[in-house]
């Protein structure tokens, strides 16, 4: 099945910490992207892109480790843009659904040992199978796609 079928019939997509940044920043500013340390690996095409891959009807859902990870690795950001940055993920909050994953569920994991707390909780809600993870991170491409968990490889869809 290709990328974009597998994204297109998720009922509820995540986004790992990577993404979900590019998401936020890209949807504040397109130009901050390529300034920004934590997005300069990708462009705005990718943004766009990653718009493409997130159909209108499918849900986004995060972690709270996610979430927590996504605001602190944004603190490179100046005040002020940071803080316009922040508004722009609060209203995202608001929008998505987070989904609780117990750290004691999360580091039972398997991942958990080689990926840390975040990725760990990625797979447990992932295991949901009406969950697709979208990724740029290759280690959880690999650890979720290993444990035959609804993963996409962004970096396939972006590189193309």
């Amino acid at each position: 099945m290709t990328t974009e079928r597998v994204v297109a019939v998720a009922a509820r997509i995540l986004l790992d910490t990577n993404l979900l940044i590019l998401l936020v920043v890209g949807s504040f500013s397109r130009p901050l992207i390529a300034k920004f340390q934590r997005t300069r690996a990708f462009s705005e095409r990718d943004f766009d892109r990653l718009l493409e891959l997130l159909p209108a009807r499918a849900r986004l859902v995060a972690t709270p480790h996610v979430l927590a990870e996504t605001s602190n690795l944004m603190r490179g950001l100046d005040g002020d843009t940071l803080a316009s940055v922040r508004r722009h993920l609060r209203n995202l909050v608001g929008e998505l659904q987070e989904t609780h994953v117990p750290a004691r569920t999360a580091v039972a994991n398997a991942l958990f040992s080689r990926l840390g707390l975040t990725d760990a909780g990625i797979s447990v809600l992932a295991a949901d199978r009406d969950v697709v993870v979208v990724t740029a991170d290759l280690d959880l491409y690999l650890g979720l796609e290993h444990a035959g968990l609804q993963v996409v490889n962004f970096n396939h869809y972006r590189l193309r």
